[in-house]
């Protein structure tokens, strides 16, 4: 175990000593974030929970080796396996918040959104003081594109424990989603107050800045990103996004490669490859990435688009109406596609007069 590690266990348990429980938690959410598996900060994070009251029930408490099997299970993506055990467990002890949390955690993994938005209320029903358990249900209402609940919740657990990186995070996100951007970088900026070395939330800064169009401070955001988290494909994705923005098609392609090194099947990353290849006039070759993006997702919008897009620079005006006809049915409101398709029935001599 590392001298740093070390020292943050005993700085951990030093707070609680003190009587200091958010900080304390912030530490060992900060370790787990880093170190999935790491018995002590588990143990120290669920002692912690269980002084605040939230893993008794009626004088028993949950065996913390299932705890600890539950959230192995979840980390390891193992969703299915954590609602079977865990709703096992929750008709044995069901006044455990850290179980309601992982099944809700567990159920907005699978898409079921309105199952886990019933667990992560039950969890807050039982201690409405635990901060996590209104990030998490926030989290759940920004996927399914309830911003405004997710932004109660958010605040909500903020006010609860301001030291909490996560939910400064997820709240400027989705501050972000609903163009809120002024107010979303400055909470992401808070977050990284607290977490300085997170990865992801400056790979959200950075996409925060994309959004309204500084791209100077947004390639510096993914590149801090991706300095913290060489492995982290998600932002040389974004970065090749920035890059191709001020016309720099070289290193958009370097970075979206480098994107695909990490995570070959991401259909996006290979849709945003084949738009910068087009635009360098390498037709085939943006063909080649459009075709394996649609063989990963056969339903997006902006693929379908893009090839048919390919198709009218080549001059084959019926494959690209059945191309644009195929986004358009993907997303209605494709404005794109509904340009590009007119063009194209133009072009083919395909039209209606009026």
């Amino acid at each position: 175990m590392g001298i740093s590690l070390e020292t943050e266990l005993r700085k951990a348990k030093q707070y609680i000593k003190n009587g200091k429980l958010g900080e304390a938690k912030v530490i060992y959410k900060s370790i787990l974030s880093k170190y999935p598996k790491n018995k002590r900060a588990i143990l120290g994070y669920n002692k912690l929970l269980g002084n605040k009251g939230r893993l008794a029930t009626s004088g028993a408490q949950v065996p913390q080796d299932q705890i600890n099997e539950l959230i192995y299970l979840y980390d390891q993506g193992n969703y299915r396996n954590v609602l079977l055990k865990g709703e096992n467990l929750s008709k044995e002890y069901p006044q455990t918040t850290i179980i309601w949390n992982l099944i809700g955690a567990s159920h907005a993994a699978l898409g079921k959104y309105e199952s886990a938005i019933q667990s992560h209320q039950k969890a807050i029903k039982i201690c409405p003081t635990n901060s996590e358990s209104h990030i998490n249900l926030g989290e759940t209402l920004r996927k399914k594109n309830d911003f405004n609940g997710a932004v109660h919740s958010f605040r909500r657990a903020i006010s609860l424990n301001r030291f909490d990186w996560v939910a400064y995070n997820n709240l400027g996100l989705t501050l972000s989603q609903i163009s809120l951007f002024k107010e979303a970088i400055s909470t992401l900026r808070k977050a990284l107050e607290l977490k300085p070395d997170s990865s992801e939330v400056y790979n959200n800064l950075g996409s925060t800045y994309l959004h309204i169009k500084n791209y100077k401070l947004a390639i510096t955001a993914f590149e801090k990103s991706i300095q913290i988290d060489p492995e982290f494909a998600k932002a040389y994705n974004n970065l090749g996004i920035a890059y191709k923005e001020i016309n720099n098609l070289e290193k958009a392609i370097t970075n979206y490669e480098k994107s695909l090194e990490l995570l070959p099947d991401d259909h996006k990353t290979l849709n945003n490859l084949g738009l910068a290849w087009q635009e360098k006039g390498h037709l085939q070759k943006a063909k080649s990435y459009y075709d394996k993006s649609l063989s990963i997702n056969n339903f997006s919008a902006g693929t379908l688009c893009n090839l048919g897009t390919f198709f009218k620079d080549i001059g084959r005006f019926s494959n690209g109406i059945e191309q644009f006809n195929k986004a358009i049915q993907a997303e209605p409101d494709h404005a794109e596609a509904h340009w590009n398709l007119a063009l194209c029935l133009l072009l083919d001599e395909d039209f209606e007069p009026g």
